[in-house]
């Protein structure tokens, strides 16, 4: 019976922790081709119930949505998902620590390291999945920030063709969707509330969503041009050359960085083979004299007395 349960232990703890993982790393594959489309939840009917197994507060279901909007996952329920796949995690692996620690607690007194391998265990299932979700997001907004030259430059010449702006955003993600797919899910989203509402609504939800400056400055000159009546031409054109200005800086302020930061490893790898073939010649003859002359009859053999008076005798 014991066995039974060490094994039904080992094998939730295991599974779970996977299962948190992989759906974050491979869920986001699947949300460019759901847009308003509806799955089932991971864990059905108790999502709500694992989700809140502990307190989470306002600012923080705030933040983790936008980070789950940065993300790609788009679906209503992502923040409860992901908080409910973690607590799940988490109390798989309090049941395997738990039942390990009572197999132990009967042949064992001192179940201090066991203690503090649970601990250690239930921080990185609760701390890994956080990590995950920021790296997916900052990716997902870096491929955005680089997609945004080439997204403006189609639009502006679509634009200038004489198509209306909403036209150019939807044959732009269509075009791009190969290419660039996280901005191509972002411009149909863009569409489809411009539609719902407005495009400056939309427009003021996608710089939320993505929440980086050159976004940002994106749907600020559209809004602003749009409700001003403005050339939204020249600002297309304007934004797109200063943000190729700006990733140039960016790059040119990087490759100085590097330059510093080799600095480090030279010094620390190849500064003693340096060290070596400059000074090991010198420290061969060194020692190649110090043997020949502590030999009988060599210098370092004979007292300073003996060299003092042959000294005398040749002068």
């Amino acid at each position: 019976m014991e066995n039974t349960y060490n094994i039904a232990g080992a094998f939730l703890a295991i599974s779970m922790p996977i299962y948190l993982v992989g759906w974050l790393l491979i869920a986001s594959g699947r949300r460019t081709d759901a847009i308003g489309s509806r799955r089932g939840l991971a864990l059905g009917p108790l999502t709500d119930a694992f989700a809140f197994l502990i307190p989470v507060g306002n600012d923080s279901i705030k933040k983790l949505r936008r980070t789950m909007l940065q993300a790609g996952h788009y679906h209503r329920k992502a923040a409860e998902e992901y908080l409910a796949l973690r607590n799940a995690a988490m109390l798989a692996v309090l049941t395997l620590c738990g039942v390990w620690i009572v197999n132990i607690s009967e042949t064992q007194r001192d179940i201090s390291p066991q203690l503090l391998v649970t601990c250690l265990l239930v921080v990185v299932v609760y701390s890994l999945p956080a990590i995950v979700l920021g790296n997916l997001a900052r990716s997902r907004s870096q491929r955005i920030q680089n997609a945004l030259p080439d997204a403006v430059d189609m639009i502006n010449m679509l634009v200038t063709g004489g198509s209306p702006l909403k036209g150019a955003i939807v044959k732009t993600s269509h075009e791009l969707k190969s290419i660039h797919q996280d901005l191509s899910c972002e411009l149909a989203i863009l569409d489809h509330q411009a539609e719902a509402g407005s495009m400056e609504l939309a427009l003021k939800q996608f710089a939320d969503r993505i929440n980086e400056p050159e976004v940002i400055s994106l749907a600020t000159i559209v809004r602003h041009a749009d409700r001003l009546g403005g050339n939204v031409t020249s600002a297309f054109q304007d934004y797109a050359d200063s943000i190729r200005r700006t990733r140039r800086q960016r790059a040119e302020e990087r490759g100085n960085k590097a330059s510093v930061k080799l600095l480090f490893p030279i010094i620390v790898f190849l500064a003693p083979s340096l060290y070596v073939l400059l000074l090991g010649p010198a420290a061969l003859e060194l020692r190649n004299f110090m043997v020949d002359q502590n030999r009988s009859g060599g210098v370092l053999t004979q007292d300073l007395n003996q060299i003092g008076q042959a000294g005398d005798n040749n002068q």
